[in-house]
């Protein structure tokens, strides 16, 4: 969490002058909202944060409200980047397969089917459910079109995660499936089931389920998942207008992201106010300059001290001396002091000047007090 940002939203909220612990209503806080952005909060906004709030803290107080309005704004920093990020790497796949889909136009063949050469049903993954199946029994499966035939290994796990390609030429072709068993010396045949190559016709990776046509006393389902391209040049098309879609959406997104982030940021933006009534200035909340004005305002009392100390100095010193760097230092301190033109590199540069002229001082004391011991001796 943002300790900077914390700081900021405590010091906006204790203007409402209840106790942070204290619950409270939620029309206070809505009030507050309300009035810190003159009436352009988003009220659904609101509304989701309270609810936030009582879910994981059961109960509504400025404390409460506020660490749930910070980790709202670090949910959506995270959304704002995810998306970003998804959206580049969108946008380098569409240019990919824009360039792909330039190449496959002046290479690709159709043949009289309108399916290219060499297209293949590309089946990945195997998985059935089979009822009243006995321990003992190891299940495979055989896969089979009018030109090629598979059988899968025979296991006790219904699941098969191996490749299996079946060359397509017209796209009327069907995919024969048996579920058979080994029990023993035994083969037993369980059911079959018939898909037809359209079924895959989406050109993505489909799945697709058929019930088996089973002996009793067994029952069950078949799902084959497979990717047929029959054309690459619709594929790449059509990839390109789903890449397109998810980019639009993601943008949408984006955009409600920035919004909401935006909606939460500005009526409380990375200031902080000085306590002085009077000059009204405002720091920036950069790193460097944050801790420059935060030096200058820690270290005012401090400094006053240290005013008066080298004034007790330079009056005794000054009774045996010239004090040109002492009155120097004054000079130098009242003038910035006074403009408010004090920065860390200024006062370090003071501090070591005072450490010098203070060592002076205290030399010069000691010769002063001597002699005067002396002279009353």
């Amino acid at each position: 969490m943002d300790l900077d940002r914390k700081h900021i939203l405590l010091n906006e909220f204790r203007k409402i002058n209840i106790d942070l612990d204290q619950p409270i209503s939620e029309n206070v806080i809505f009030q507050f909202l309300d009035e810190k952005s003159h009436g352009t909060f988003d009220n659904s906004i609101a509304l989701q944060l309270h609810q936030q709030v009582i879910q994981h803290y059961q109960k509504l107080t400025i404390h409460n409200f506020i660490n749930v309005y910070l980790q709202a704004e670090t949910i959506l920093n995270n959304k704002i980047d995810k998306a970003r990020i998804e959206i580049q790497n969108l946008t380098v796949t569409k240019q990919q397969s824009q360039q792909a889909l330039l190449n496959i136009k002046k290479q690709e063949q159709l043949n009289k089917y309108g399916i290219m050469e060499d297209s293949i049903l590309m089946i990945n993954h195997v998985h059935a459910v089979v009822n009243k199946l006995s321990l003992s029994m190891k299940v495979f499966i055989l896969m089979s079109s009018s030109t090629t035939s598979f059988q899968t290994p025979s296991q006790n796990e219904l699941d098969w995660n191996d490749a299996y390609e079946f060359p397509i030429e017209n796209g009327s072709e069907v995919i024969n499936v048996y579920v058979k068993a080994y029990q023993g010396s035994s083969t037993i045949d369980i059911g079959q089931a018939t898909y037809a190559v359209q079924q895959f016709n989406s050109q993505a990776q489909t799945n697709v389920e058929a019930k088996l046509q089973c002996i009793k006393p067994y029952s069950g389902v078949v799902i084959l998942s497979g990717l047929w391209v029959f054309s690459k040049t619709k594929y790449f098309s059509d990839l390109i207008q789903e890449l397109d879609t998810q980019i639009s959406q993601l943008k949408n997104d984006l955009t409600d992201f920035e919004n909401d982030l935006q909606t939460l940021q500005a009526i409380f933006p990375n200031t902080l106010i000085s306590n002085s009534d009077a000059n009204q200035n405002v720091y920036q909340s950069s790193p460097e300059k944050q801790i420059d004005n935060i030096g200058n305002i820690e270290q005012k009392t401090l400094n006053k001290y240290l005013v008066a100390i080298m004034a007790l100095l330079i009056t005794l010193s000054s009774l045996d001396r010239c004090c040109y760097l002492d009155i120097l230092i004054i000079l130098v301190y009242s003038i910035n002091f006074k403009n408010q033109t004090l920065d860390a590199t200024l006062l370090k540069q003071i501090s070591v000047a005072t450490f010098v002229s203070f060592a002076l001082d205290i030399v010069w004391v000691v010769i002063y007090v001597v002699q005067i011991t002396a002279s009353l001796v």
